[in-house]
């Protein structure tokens, strides 16, 4: 079928669409001035009560909807070289759903937005993170405030660069959980004291020597200086005393262990298990720190499989506090260094809020207790 003609009796049928309501125009229903409207709007103590219920009440009835012109008002404070206040702080996270430990850093940065009248953007990328990172257009053109990245530094300081280079949001807070990056504020948990607190435990308890998961990034280098100075203070050499390896592949993920930890692996597959021929190799090992609390569970299931006993076998103790061994009375048997990851998503929070009203600098640093 073909397009029915444009005419100008079929225009003249079509609905016209109203017009926003302008304060303006509330201004001439009322017989008042627009600066009064205005003042009325904000509840602004200098008026009357009265005024004020008059001035909400015509709004309301006219449907006036003061983000409509958002946009405009925008774009002419960016003319003049100010900041439109959105009142939004975006976050990028590799992941909310399914991710205790990430779910916990969110609802404290959730929270504490929303108590001080703060809308949250997650974004959240659908594939391994990519290298440059891609945020939502509405980043760039400076509809939010500041930026939250829970990314590693090599992706992270690319993305901060090219933000930087961009007009719509340039000189915008950026905070960075985890990680000390330039031109970012940054919150992370005092690591290197809960790895020494560990390793202190551990060898009060007599053991010598000591497995330790990490990887190479700026927590687990913290993590490395506590065991170190743990080690020397009982008169230990580290490095020869302290076995530093990456955890085996998958065995970080908390979304990857299975619902019951005895299930999916046979004894065969245990003992041919790398983690199990190492320890072979290297009887004196008798207690493991993880990367995470994950990569202990891990561990566990593999050791559980292969017929060793923990703790007489080896020792073990987590990092993170997430991710719980449920004994027979469903109480958490596993030692961990507890992360206040709540607590680090709500300083995160008040970071980026302190940077956007200018009472922080831009690089600033929180360090949370372990």
């Amino acid at each position: 079928m073909g397009r029915k003609p444009d005419t100008e009796d079929s225009r003249r049928q079509e609905p016209s669409r109203p017009a926003a309501v302008t304060q303006a125009m509330i201004a001439e229903k009322l017989g008042v001035s627009s600066a009064t409207v205005s003042m009325g709007l904000r509840s602004d103590p200098r008026l009357q009560a009265e005024t004020i219920a008059r001035v909400q009440a015509a709004a309301a009835e006219l449907g006036y909807d003061p983000h409509y012109h958002d946009a405009a008002r925008r774009l002419a404070l960016h003319r003049r070289g100010k900041k439109y206040l959105n009142r939004v702080v975006a976050l990028h996270t590799p992941t909310v759903v399914g991710s205790r430990y990430f779910s916990l850093i969110y609802e404290g940065i959730a929270s504490q937005l929303a108590a001080e009248g703060y809308s949250l953007l997650v974004n959240t990328p659908v594939e391994p993170e990519p290298h440059p990172i891609e945020l939502p257009a509405i980043v760039s053109r400076g509809e939010v405030d500041a930026l939250i990245a829970m990314s590693a530094p090599e992706h992270l300081r690319p993305l901060v660069r090219r933000l930087r280079s961009t007009p719509g949001f340039r000189d915008r807070p950026v905070v960075a959980p985890f990680y000390v990056v330039p031109g970012c504020g940054s919150v992370y948990s005092d690591d290197q004291l809960g790895a020494y607190q560990a390793a202190r435990h551990l060898l009060e308890l007599g053991h010598r020597q000591l497995m330790c998961f990490a990887f190479d990034s700026f927590p687990h280098q913290l993590r490395l200086r506590g065991l170190q100075q743990a080690f020397s203070e009982f008169g230990l050499a580290p490095d020869k005393c302290l076995h530093r390896m990456r955890p085996y592949p998958g065995w970080s993920a908390s979304e990857a262990l299975p619902a019951n930890l005895d299930n999916g692996l046979s004894r065969q597959e245990a003992v041919e298990h790398p983690f199990i021929h190492y320890l072979r190799e290297h009887p004196q090992i008798t207690a493991l720190l993880g990367a995470n609390d994950a990569s202990v569970l891990s561990a566990w299931r593999v050791l559980h499989a292969a017929g060793a006993r923990v703790p007489e076998d080896l020792s073990l103790v987590g990092f993170d506090d997430v991710d719980p061994l449920p004994g027979p009375e469903q109480d958490n048997m596993l030692n961990s260094v507890r992360i206040p990851l709540q607590e680090l998503g709500r300083e995160a929070a008040r970071m980026a809020l302190g940077m956007i009203s200018g009472e922080l600098p831009a690089e600033s640093r929180v360090v949370l207790p372990t």
